[in-house]
């Protein structure tokens, strides 16, 4: 048995794993402020959260100019509207003041 393709394959395994980040489930508030999107997460179930992750809100990783962020910020204010959950994943990075960037938001 070829042993480097074992190691190569249980390494592409992990590391995935370890950069896993916070996932979120629940009613997200969104709260505009300074023109940055946050996402007040302090009424959801967490789980997964990294140890950077130290206030009770979170941002998206798209520019806000970019059609990708708009179209996520518009899943979220219908979502706040109509009082339904969506589940947030994290990317396993924070920002400097402590805000965990979420890259995946969806219905649960």
């Amino acid at each position: 048995m070829n042993w480097k393709f074992v190691i190569a394959i249980a390494s592409m395994a992990v590391i995935p794993a370890a950069n896993a980040g916070g996932t979120y489930t629940g009613m997200v508030r969104p709260l505009l402020y300074s023109n940055t999107l946050y996402l007040n997460i302090s009424a959801t179930e967490m789980s997964g959260r990294p140890a950077c992750a130290t206030r009770n809100v979170v941002r998206l990783r798209e520019d806000p100019t970019d059609i990708v962020h708009k179209n996520k910020y518009a899943l979220i204010l219908a979502s706040w509207f109509a009082e339904k959950p969506l589940r947030l994943s994290g990317d396993g990075v924070c920002t400097a003041e402590g805000d965990e960037i979420i890259g995946v938001i969806e219905l649960p």
